[in-house]
């Protein structure tokens, strides 16, 4: 479990329970709509709980992070494990909880597994 000790929102990867609050987060953020029923099947079934993070204000998510896995196609038709990074949070606290993120959180939920990352900074 990642904890932050230098802030008051505990930090952890989420679980299925945790699921819709950290939808909901996303969807505040990028003015999205809820997945309807059809896809929120697909969607835990291809979900890498261990690759995210969130803030969470008591058990309310105030920021979610996940790191999701592609394949990434390069010059000389050589296709790579790749993984997308995508920082999120929308409360004032906002600056803090990204700092912490990235601090504490980021690379070892990005380097996990078979995937890089471009774009997690320490």
């Amino acid at each position: 479990m990642t904890q932050s000790a230098s802030g008051p929102y505990p930090i952890r990867p989420i679980e299925e329970d945790d699921l819709d609050g950290f939808m909901n987060v996303d969807e505040h953020a990028f003015n999205t709509s809820p997945w309807s029923d059809d896809d929120r099947r697909v969607g835990i079934d291809r979900f890498e709980f261990d690759r995210t993070l969130a803030a969470f204000d008591d058990t309310t998510p105030v920021g979610v992070t996940m790191c999701y896995s592609f394949r990434l196609s390069v010059p000389g038709q050589e296709v790579l494990p790749a993984a997308g990074v995508v920082p999120v949070v929308v409360q004032r606290q906002e600056a803090q909880l990204f700092r912490i993120k990235m601090r504490h959180g980021l690379p070892p939920i990005c380097f996990s597994g078979a995937s890089g990352c471009g774009g997690c900074g320490s």
